[in-house]
């Protein structure tokens, strides 16, 4: 198990997790990640392992009206690439979360676009950056063509659902999972949420999952067929 912290170093308080500074004074993503290696040497210090980067590592990245901020990502990649090095030396496990505005399932025609935005500018790897990667692991076949280039059809038809009690009695589900793999969560312990069918932390089984799915076991585990 690695424990961490998201973003502030509360223990630090003169660390900065990103240049919060406003588009008037040209903040810049190289900022962001001087800022960033300096998070690094506070954690190999503290032997914290794992941490979470600020959503607003490149600042305002994919802004629509300011051109100007749309290259970081592209301006910085030898520091990029130096910064996973470091991360890579000192065993470090990181993870993004894309800012508050992305929702991919957001309604309305044009809405998906600005997540989508988000996604072509900070071309992450993981479970983000497969959305257009193609990779094995991620979101990539629930998102249908929404693809730098292709379309931005957002498509969750084959999601499913989270944040909800398990039906008691309900025609077609066992009365709760079949293999102890897969928790269930909550005051009620009823609880459905994305830790029951997933292992964020464990690749073994692609794409992240508590139990193989061969011959759609997992799903067979709750789904009486």
């Amino acid at each position: 198990m690695r424990l961490g912290f998201v973003v502030k170093p509360l223990a630090r308080p003169e660390l900065r997790s990103h240049d919060s500074r406003r588009w008037q004074n040209s903040p810049h993503l190289s900022v962001s990640l001087a800022y960033l290696r300096d998070v690094f040497t506070y954690l190999a210090e503290a032997r914290i392992a794992m941490y979470r980067i600020s959503s607003e590592l490149a600042p305002y990245a994919t802004h629509p009206d300011m051109p100007q901020f749309h290259r970081q990502v592209e301006q910085c990649a030898a520091e990029l690439a130096q910064l996973g090095v470091i991360a890579r030396s000192l065993d470090l496990r990181l993870s993004f979360h894309p800012a508050q505005h992305v929702v991919l399932n957001a309604p309305g025609p044009g809405n998906p676009q600005v997540s989508i935005d988000q996604f072509s500018i900070l071309p992450l790897p993981g479970a983000i950056g497969n959305v257009y990667n193609g990779g094995s692991i991620g979101w990539g076949a629930n998102i249908g063509d929404a693809r730098p280039g292709i379309g931005n059809t957002i498509d969750l038809s084959n999601d499913h659902p989270i944040s909800f009690e398990w039906p008691s009695g309900k025609p077609g589900l066992e009365a709760s999972p079949t293999n102890a793999s897969l928790r269930l969560f909550g005051a009620s312990g009823r609880r459905i949420e994305c830790a029951t069918c997933h292992l964020v932390h464990n690749p073994s089984i692609e794409p992240f999952l508590a139990m193989s799915n061969t011959q759609s076991l997992m799903c067979r585990a709750c789904h009486i067929k």
